[in-house]
């Protein structure tokens, strides 16, 4: 009986190590297939959100000492995002006004203007969400091009017209037409939704890049979806 148990704790000590190992490794090469520029992406979002937090905190805040230590911390977290700003070429606050980076390796689609019927829902949901409307159109454009995809399921599981992942539908999704249902196949839902969701994410306060980094974990997405804005913009001037 002894020697049996032996055995078995024998057996558990030389397998667990390998199966911590193991999983260390995969781990590893998780890491390893991000690109320089994704990690330095990763880590500016790390004290954006840090100094929206810290901000929040100073509004809620009565004590004036209170205040001015989170203040300098403010201001350690500002110097580490600016010097990550200036690693990515981020030479400006807001990039969607001058497409300088989304133009280095971007093709814009010629037809990238939106469908006359949508531009007025774009407007509503980007005054209502404090962004550019053209910003909106954008993503919907690289989503389901303008509702246009098959099926507008993705492989990954997103979905509706501007590809919402279930779990982040039930914490963003809006009823933007009254009808009490706030849901993903509904267009005007759909795009208020996406409006609603980058304005949280940082459009709003004019961190564009972080938007659209939250809405999609790639610098390519980011550099289309600014191209197309550009292009709206310019092909809409009036």
């Amino acid at each position: 009986m002894y020697k049996y148990i032996a055995c078995f704790l024998l057996f558990v000590f030389i397998a667990t190590p390998v199966h911590a190992a193991e999983k260390e490794e995969n781990q590893k090469e998780e890491k390893e297939e991000k690109t320089p520029r994704e990690i330095k992406m990763e880590k500016r979002s790390f004290y954006l959100n840090k100094m929206k937090s810290v901000e929040r905190k100073i509004r809620k805040t009565s004590s004036r000492y209170r205040i001015i230590d989170l203040k300098m911390e403010l201001t350690d977290l500002k110097a580490y995002k600016r010097a990550y700003d200036e690693a990515l070429g981020f030479n400006t606050r807001n990039e969607m006004r001058s497409a300088q980076i989304a133009s280095k390796g971007s093709v814009v689609p010629l037809n990238s203007n939106p469908p006359e019927q949508y531009i007025n829902i774009y407007k509503d949901a980007a005054a209502q969400y404090n962004i550019d409307w053209e910003l909106i159109a954008a993503v919907h454009k690289v989503e389901t091009n303008y509702s246009t995809h098959p099926t507008m399921i993705s492989s990954a599981g997103a979905i509706g017209h501007m590809q919402f992942m279930p779990a982040t539908w039930d914490h963003y999704g809006v009823d933007a037409n009254g009808d009490k249902e706030a849901d993903p196949w509904n267009l005007q839902d759909a795009i208020h939704s996406a409006a609603y969701y980058l304005s949280e994410t940082g459009a709003a306060d004019g961190e564009i890049i972080d938007a659209l980094w939250a809405y999609n974990h790639s610098t390519e997405y980011g550099q289309n979806v600014l191209s197309i804005a550009e292009n709206i913009r310019r092909n809409n001037d009036v």
